[in-house]
């Protein structure tokens, strides 16, 4: 459940953010399955996936689940410090999708791999095509051994997919990479999409570099992603284009945590002690920043593959928040975000912006 409140006073108020039922299970050892469905809105399947254990280093996931790509990405939205994926993460990275990849630790867990074949389409998305993407990710923590060591907390890696692409917009919008569009998390604003006579023939490949560091209570992570368009083309136009972007983000425990890594992931931090005044115990608090940048190529404006007297050639994101974890199933979190456009952005009529604020809060239970 949370509060939402921001610069578009129709949309301030409480909404049930996600209202997931997760179904997992084994069966005889080396078989294991997940389903999850959401019910916060109009019902529709997240998760439905089937797992092949061989062992720790091989194992093969069928069904419709996250694409292995980025850091941001990969983490549970349950176990996320900020409310909201980083501007970039959330814009380029591919969806939930259908397809197979093989994954598993190597090197007593010093190096984690993920790597498939996908329709390169969307959450609940037939293939729109013929074709298919190649999906890969893979993460080293070289000094995960080095007691005490200051680097023993370094994971760092990369991600890729990589296809063919026969669609057209609108006709196969909901196919499209984030259906062709880039938008501010935090309100809803759409400040870039192409226009409808856009067609793409060609290859599309995402790629994205990402780094974390745990020390003790702190934390310092990052990316850098882009995705690049070959074969591009409307009204006598065509071209190869790319949209990228990067954060960095800060975590910080006053009382004392350190953020868990496992899987190429970041794990569920446990406080110390749960939240019992009357002991006076006040469970762990986190102290929260990040900075976000994306970037379209300014030749998809000029060029009219999307209006540039209505939508922006990029966008700014400054996050702080800060979170309560009263023990390891229930959370308070307060988000402030403010973004920028690089050009004013229409929103409604002739009214536009040039930049928004979001203040948000959520109370989160597990369970």
């Amino acid at each position: 459940l949370g509060l939402l409140e921001h610069e578009h006073p129709a949309d301030d108020g409480f909404i049930v953010r996600r209202a997931w039922l997760t179904i997992v299970g084994k069966a005889y050892e080396h078989f294991g399955f997940k389903l999850q469905p959401d019910f916060s809105g109009p019902n529709r399947l997240q998760d439905a996936s089937v797992d092949i254990a061989c062992s720790r280093r091989l194992k093969f996931r069928i069904g419709q689940f996250k694409t292995p790509f980025s850091l941001d990405w990969t983490i549970a939205s349950k176990y996320r410090d900020f409310m909201f994926r980083a501007l970039p993460v959330i814009n380029l990275s591919p969806d939930r999708d259908r397809g197979i990849i093989a994954q598993g630790e190597l090197a007593g867990g010093g190096v984690f791999y993920a790597f498939g074949v996908m329709n390169g389409s969307r959450l609940n998305q037939s293939d729109a095509d013929k074709h298919k993407d190649l999906v890969g990710r893979l993460i080293f923590s070289p000094f995960r051994w080095r007691e005490g060591s200051l680097w023993q907390g370094l994971h760092f890696g990369g991600s890729l997919t990589y296809g063919r692409q026969e669609l057209g917009m609108a006709a196969d919008s909901a196919a499209w990479w984030s259906q062709g569009r880039l938008q501010n998390p935090a309100t809803g604003t759409t400040f870039f999409q192409f226009n409808n006579s856009v067609r793409q023939e060609g290859t599309r490949g995402r790629y994205g570099l990402e780094a974390i560091w745990i020390n003790g209570p702190l934390s310092l992570s990052g990316e850098w992603l882009q995705v690049q368009m070959d074969g591009l083309s409307r009204a006598g136009h065509q071209g190869d284009f790319s949209i990228s972007g990067y954060y960095l983000a800060l975590s910080y425990f006053l009382t004392g945590e350190q953020q868990g890594f496992k899987g190429g992931m970041t794990t569920q931090p446990k406080p110390k002690e749960n939240l019992d005044p009357r002991q006076d115990k006040w469970g762990a608090i986190q102290l929260l920043a990040r900075y976000g940048r994306v970037q379209v190529d300014e030749s998809l404006l000029s060029q009219g593959y999307a209006d540039a007297g209505r939508y922006s050639k990029g966008a700014t994101s400054y996050t702080l928040g800060a979170t309560w974890y009263w023990n390891e199933f229930v959370r308070l979190m307060l988000n402030y975000i403010h973004t920028a456009f690089d050009d004013p952005v229409l929103v409604s009529g002739t009214r536009r912006v040039e930049d928004e604020n979001a203040l948000l809060t959520r109370f989160q239970f597990l369970f």
